[in-house]
């Protein structure tokens, strides 16, 4: 709990957070001896919808962002909770409902009112003591600038909250396409993050072959390329462009065609198991566009791989079962095809990047 003579408030929506907000958090935080406290406010309903920012992720991204900071607490009110009428005719409840937050927390007299909002600072002061208006404008940006044009300002949005406007590129197919190549060299070429196909990775290094993998080593592919592909979109070296090698659908499909081989010791019952855990992880994924790779070209014998599956044909009906899911996913209108060769569909996937990223 923070400490001192007097301390500082902030509040806002935060959708998302930027360099001008931190102007006014960093300003009371250095004026106020007991530090800052950062209200979260609003609801799911408010500037946050259409850009994935529910309340309670934008609340959880400035807690981790100050995470390492003693001199600032962070709290939200859900506005949706408390039933508050719309601005700006409810910041009594407002203010009641904060009371009471501040009251079972701090006994510190001397409240500073920090804001960014001229229109704010008039309805606080006819209900508050000690308001201070700061211009946030000073620093040229704002959320709704942010909101429209992302990879403009990427390096005025609070780090934490990058995420939300990173475009997510996946680059999928069968086996010995050329997924990792591609991924690998476009994100040296833009100098951003990417995923790796955790599977094939993973199978390298314990050395287990395709025909003895289990139900939970199919599990553990989900879990873990989920999670390492979550990672690398959040990471502070993202610049707003984020390449994936795999996702859940490529080990459902896998797990499908396996399911039906007598080689492996995967059966239909495992598979139906698979399936249900993939279609969990549908929801998590937030691909922006997806480059699918034609099966056609030489598979590649990498000590891992089931050579009986080399035949072009089998890799096809594996594409078929591949392109299902996409479909069945609701993910069909973000997919190009791409037939080319590995330097054809290198351009390809740059020119749009660029497109993007202009």
């Amino acid at each position: 709990m923070l400490q001192g003579k007097e301390i500082g408030i902030v509040f806002g929506c935060y959708a998302p957070m930027h360099q001008g907000h931190l102007d006014v958090v960093f300003k009371a935080k250095k004026e106020c001896e007991a530090g800052v406290i950062i209200i979260v406010c609003g609801s799911d309903e408010d500037r946050g919808v259409g850009y994935n920012m529910p309340l309670l992720d934008r609340y959880n991204y400035i807690k981790d962002f100050f995470k390492d900071d003693e001199a600032i607490d962070v709290y939200m009110i859900d506005e949706t909770d408390l039933d508050i009428a719309p601005y700006p005719n409810g910041w009594d409840k407002w203010l009641t409902y904060f009371n009471e937050i501040y009251d079972a927390n701090y006994d510190i007299k001397d409240r500073i009112w920090y804001v960014g909002e001229e229109d704010y600072v008039k309805q606080l002061n006819k209900r508050c003591e000690n308001v201070v208006y700061l211009n946030r404008q000073v620093n040229e940006i704002s959320a709704t600038l942010i909101r429209n044009n992302p990879y403009k300002y990427w390096n005025k949005i609070v780090p934490t909250f990058r995420c939300v406007f990173s475009h997510n590129i996946l680059i999928t197919g069968t086996a010995s396409e050329g997924k990792s190549t591609l991924v690998n060299d476009l994100a040296k070429y833009f100098d951003t993050t990417s995923s790796v196909e955790f599977g094939k990775e993973n199978m390298i290094l314990e050395k287990i072959e395709e025909t003895k993998l289990t139900i939970n080593d199919y599990f553990g592919f989900l879990k873990n390329q989920y999670e390492l592909t979550n990672n690398q979109i959040k990471s502070r070296e993202n610049i707003g462009v984020f390449f994936g090698d795999t996702d859940n659908l490529v080990t459902r499909m896998y797990a499908k065609y396996y399911s039906d081989d007598l080689d492996f010791e995967l059966s239909y019952d495992d598979y139906l198991l698979i399936e249900q855990e993939a279609i969990k992880y549908n929801n998590l994924y937030k691909w922006d566009k997806i480059f699918l790779l034609k099966p056609h070209h030489k598979f590649v014998d990498d000590g891992i791989r089931y050579m009986k599956h080399a035949d072009l044909k089998i890799r096809e009906d594996m594409f078929d079962i591949l392109c299902s899911f996409l479909k069945e996913a609701n993910l069909w209108e973000k997919v190009t095809i791409l037939d080319g060769g590995y330097y054809e569909n290198f351009i390809e996937i740059k020119k749009y990047v660029k497109e993007i990223l202009k």
